[in-house]
């Protein structure tokens, strides 16, 4: 565990060094070269977590099969190429989505930021070194000429009009550098959007560069687009747009830019300002034949981006792995921001080599689902004492409010809650919830009760975790309800003597004669619930302490009516693994028909906005394996369009225990009972069945391959 740590942070320097600087020249070894080997740093931290590009198992394959095809069909070094373009693409925002899993960041918050300002002030001394006063040394100069590729000591052209490179190997990789560096500043610190944009306009302005002036209205409309008020947004938009049409009309670069196309024209074969267009259309152009790179003006124009480098020498492979790279693991509704996401996806496109990694970290930022706003003790860290005595005397008026309005109805809730204990049959008092094990019903909001449901069948090896589980919880108001289904093995006993000491464990049994099994258990006890808020747990798994509390802040801040997290599977023996099975932010009920994203375990719902939802009821008993993805497919189908997508977060706040003979230990027989899913439950047509059996088949490889 120790030594998988230290390889992923090893990793993690790399690339936040690779990302800050990412120029390295071969000059290291061979003082008269100019070859760039910018992704050394990203290789070599590949080969320290090489297990990260097996988490998109379908793009690996993918990218194995376009190499071998321009191997055997490209031109002389197309396959390096492609493995050295699109490797990166896989490997770094694995390596992100790892980080974020886990609470941390990549790139060290500020840093992004802290970069930009300081590429912004060297490009600042650059211009006062080349126009005013010599101020830059000259060893500084001789080794950053040594270090950075075609690093110049003068502006880069004799006429002065392309500006400065910073230590960029060129103006036009320095603004997409800076771009990358306001990118993930954004994402970090959106706060400072303003801030970011003028620093960025600054550098635009310095480096007279056309890719400087296309990411400054890139970077112009996400911050006019994060602005809530949109009368505001339109005033702000008038100055903008008119300081940046002058900068435009009075920029010598432009002018430049005008004089080369009333010249040459439109021709990429005479025209040196359009060599860049020409990399991107020629290779689009050869589709879906093998491009081999054309020779203009003495230059071979190989794939600039993304896409001409998939579509070029991996033809028709290549497009589908550029879907699955860019647009198959984010949604636009999930970014927080999403001109930023447009953006980050353009420049890795058309506008930047495929392993150029800053613009690949900054894609990954961008097009990252949103986090959900919840509080941690790092948040509270942040604030002053005096903040933090603010924001508790506000909170401890809204509670005895809440408390005072509401009053009457606990207590008449409460004489409730009494008399149906006495007419099931229960001991008074056995259905007392809330956070001390003996505290009183009629002092509980039942709009804050979470009703935690436990079917229970001869585990009495495991039941005692699972219940200690739910006891260890730090969201106080819970009310456990246990239902043994006829068990043998000493389970019974357990139970009711966890609810013995306990008031806020019930425990319920299904009799002979009557329904059983797991689904009959979790709607006997969905009846008997009487919180707000109903979650799931079987008694062989465990939760981690802050579960309920986590999600509870995540339905609340996402409006949503179910939530569910990620997950850690341990042995039968009770031996848990490293990774967590990840899960998207948002899933709908078309996802779900692809892959059951919840895991039972992890889910809680809201039954002021999908009702108390039962279990179908089926014939086939193999069925009742899968009653849990039945009842998600009905809460998403038959919910209103405002609460059709779940939310879900990304820490793993369960353990799973995978026993021999359980449903989803035999793998075979899981596939064939989601296939009765959607024709017996769902009653799906033919051909869209087989449509979602096939996602999920793909979805499940890699699911049980971690």
């Amino acid at each position: 565990m120790r030594l998988k740590s230290l390889r992923l942070n090893l990793a993690r320097f790399l690339v936040v060094v690779s990302f800050v600087w990412p120029f390295i020249n071969a000059n290291y070894f061979f003082p008269e070269s100019t070859v760039e080997i910018n992704f050394l740093l990203v290789f070599l931290a590949i080969g320290l977590a090489p297990e990260l590009l097996f988490e998109d198992l379908s793009s690996l394959l993918l990218i194995i099969v376009a190499v071998a095809l321009a191997a055997v069909w490209g031109p002389t070094g197309s396959a390096l190429r492609l493995v050295v373009g699109v490797l990166p693409c896989i490997f770094l925002p694995s390596l992100y989505r790892r980080f974020r899993s886990c609470g941390k960041e990549l790139i060290p918050r500020s840093l992004a930021y802290v970069a930009l300002l300081a590429f912004v002030g060297f490009c600042i001394l650059q211009h006062i070194n080349f126009n005013v006063f010599p101020i830059i040394p000259d060893w500084l100069t001789r080794v950053l000429a040594t270090i950075v590729p075609r690093y110049m000591d003068a502006p880069y052209d004799e006429f002065g009009m392309r500006g400065v490179q910073g230590w960029a190997s060129e103006p036009s990789s320095a603004a997409m550098t800076c771009f990358a560096f306001s990118v993930v500043a954004i994402h970090q610190e959106p706060k400072k959007r303003w801030l970011i944009l003028f620093a960025f306009a600054v550098l635009a302005a310095l480096n007279k560069s056309v890719y400087g002036m296309l990411f400054l209205v890139f970077l112009a409309v996400v911050s006019v687009w994060g602005m809530r008020r949109k009368l505001h947004a339109l005033l702000v938009v008038i100055p903008i747009g008119a300081v940046f049409s002058y900068f435009v009309v009075q920029s010598s670069r432009v002018t430049e830019l005008r004089e080369n196309l009333l010249i040459f024209g439109l021709s990429q074969d005479s025209n040196r300002e359009l060599l860049r267009f020409a990399q991107i259309v020629y290779p689009l152009a050869a589709f879906p034949r093998m491009y081999r790179p054309v020779s203009v003006l003495g230059l071979d124009m190989q794939p600039l981006g993304l896409l001409p480098l998939l579509i070029g020498y991996g033809s028709i492979v290549g497009c589908i792995l550029y879907y699955r790279l860019t647009f198959r693991n984010f949604h636009f509704i999930d970014v927080g921001s999403m001109p930023l996401a447009l953006a980050a996806v353009f420049a890795l496109t058309f506008m930047s080599s495929a392993n150029f990694l800053p613009v690949i970290v900054a894609f990954a930022y961008a097009t990252a689902p949103k986090q959900v706003a919840i509080s941690t003790a790092e948040d509270s860290a942040r604030i002053s004492w005096l903040g933090q005595l603010k924001r508790l005397l506000a909170e401890s008026a809204r509670v005895v409010r809440r408390e005072a309005a509401q009053g009457e109805q606990e207590i008449c809730a409460g004489i409730r809650l009494r008399a149906h204990s006495r007419d099931d049959g229960l001991a008074p008092g056995s259905a007392v919830v809330g956070g001390d094990k003996n505290m009183n019903t009629s002092r509980v909001n039942l709009d804050r009760l979470v009703s935690v449901i436990m079917p229970a069948k001869d585990t009495a090896n495991y039941i005692a975790a699972a219940i200690e589980s739910v006891i260890a919880q730090d969201y106080p108001y819970w009310e456990l309800l246990v239902v043994d289904d006829q068990s043998r093995d000493g389970t019974t006993e357990i139970i009711k003597g966890y609810a013995a000491g306990d008031t806020r464990i019930t425990y319920l049994s299904l009799g002979p004669g009557g329904p059983t099994g797991a689904s009959a258990a979790r709607n006997h006890a969905t009846r008997m619930s009487r919180g707000r808020y109903i979650a799931f747990l079987d008694s062989d798994d465990v939760w981690y302490p802050n579960k309920l509390s986590i999600q509870l802040g995540a339905l609340e801040a996402q409006k949503a009516a179910l939530c569910y997290s990620a997950y850690r599977k341990m042995s039968e023996e009770g031996t848990v693994g490293e990774r967590a099975v990840q899960v998207p932010a948002r899933t709908c009920y078309k996802d779900l028909l692809k892959s059951n994203v919840i895991g039972c375990l992890t889910a809680i719902y809201d039954t002021t906005a999908a009702g108390k939802v039962f279990l179908p009821e089926v014939s086939a008993e193999s069925l009742h394996y899968f009653e849990d993805y039945a009842m998600w497919l009905r809460i998403a189908r038959e919910l209103t369009d405002q609460r059709k997508v779940f939310v879900g977060v990304q820490e793993p706040l369960a353990i799973y225990r995978l026993r021999r003979g359980s449903i989803s230990y035999r793998k075979w027989k899981a596939a064939r009972y989601t296939w009765r899913v959607y024709r017996r439950i769902e009653r799906l047509p033919l051909h869209a069945s087989i449509y979602y059996f096939c996602h999920y088949a793909v979805q499940g490889l890699k699911k049980y391959a971690i």
